[in-house]
């Protein structure tokens, strides 16, 4: 289980992002304008991200799991990708749960999720 604090931060930290991305451009984002927004020292930014692209890449991730849970509910299930259907049930249940998703302002557009072989580009939102 992951410290109180440590979530709280993290917490912090993401909607930060969240704010400061709708404002500047995904290169121009600083850890200093990130901290501040957050109200945390820098250090404490680089305890839990290696970089801004490492905290972007939490992002990717957190929705690569959501997708991969919906694509795929029962873990440790075989799924037969092959059989008439399938595809098609798993794609409306993931539009249909897609307003659960947290979305991400356009500097992240170019980000590639990389979860377990899932490889793709985020559309612009």
């Amino acid at each position: 289980m992951t410290d109180r604090r440590v979530q709280r931060t993290k917490t912090a930290l993401r909607q930060a992002y969240r704010k400061i991305a709708r404002q500047y451009p995904y290169h121009d984002i600083t850890v200093k304008q990130l901290t501040d927004e957050a109200n945390i020292n820098r250090k404490t930014f680089y305890l839990h991200y290696d970089s801004i692209d490492d905290l972007a890449y939490s992002f990717a991730d957190e929705i690569a799991d959501k997708l991969l849970k919906l694509l795929f509910p029962t873990p440790g299930t075989t799924y037969s990708t092959v059989e008439p259907g399938f595809w098609y049930d798993r794609l409306s249940a993931f539009f249909e749960e897609a307003q659960t998703f947290t979305p991400l302002s356009s500097p992240l557009t170019t980000i590639a999720l990389h979860h377990g072989g899932l490889s793709a580009k985020l559309p612009s939102v």
